[in-house]
C-alpha cells in the first residue's frame, strides 16, 4: 500500500473513529495507522464534520453501486460467452462512473480534510516523508472520498457520536 493511501486511511480513520487510547499508542498489537490516528487526536468537532460528510456521501455511494451493478449486468448480458469482451466494455463505463462519483464526493471529503489543524497536517506529512512520499492533497481527497463511502462507516460514526 502506498504512503498516500496510508495517509488517507489514517486521516479518514482519525476523522471518523477518534483517537486511540493513549495507553495503546505504542502497543505492537495496534496497527501503525491506528497509532498515527491516535497521535492526531481528533476533536469531537472533527468527528461531527466527518459524520455529516458520511451522511451526505451515503446516497451518492448507494447510487454509484447500483449503477455499477447495472453496467456489469448489461456488459455480461451482451457478451455471455466472452468475459474478456465484457470486461473491456465495462472498463470505460466504470472509469467514467468513478470519475463522476469522485467529483460528487470531493466536496464532502474536502470538508473533512479542512478540519485538520496545522499540527495534524504536519504529522501526516511527516508520516509520508518517513515513507519517501509527499503529501498530495488531490490523492487525500480521493482516498477520503472512498473511505467516507464504506458501507459500515456511517454506523460506526453514529456509534462514536453516541459515546
Amino acid at each position: 500500500m502506498t504512503t498516500t493511501k496510508w495517509i488517507g486511511i489514517g486521516l479518514l480513520a482519525l476523522s471518523l473513529s477518534g483517537a486511540v487510547a493513549s495507553a495503546n499508542a505504542h502497543d505492537d498489537r495496534v496497527p501503525p495507522r491506528q497509532r498515527l490516528l491516535g497521535s492526531l487526536q481528533a476533536t469531537a468537532a472533527q468527528r461531527a464534520v466527518a459524520l455529516e460528510a458520511a451522511r451526505a456521501a451515503a446516497p451518492i455511494a448507494r447510487a454509484a453501486r447500483i449503477e455499477a451493478a447495472r453496467i456489469r449486468a448489461e456488459a455480461l448480458a451482451e457478451h455471455p460467452d466472452d468475459r474478456a469482451a465484457a470486461r473491456k466494455e465495462m472498463r470505460e463505463r466504470m472509469r467514467e462512473l468513478r470519475r463522476r462519483t469522485l467529483a460528487d464526493l470531493a466536496p464532502h471529503a474536502s470538508r473533512v480534510l479542512a478540519t485538520l489543524t496545522p499540527e495534524q497536517r504536519q504529522k501526516l506529512a511527516d508520516a509520508a516523508t518517513a515513507r519517501g512520499r509527499t503529501l498530495d492533497e488531490e490523492r487525500l481527497v480521493k482516498l477520503t472520498s472512498f473511505l467516507l463511502t464504506r458501507p459500515a462507516r456511517l454506523t460506526r460514526l453514529e456509534a462514536k457520536r453516541g459515546r
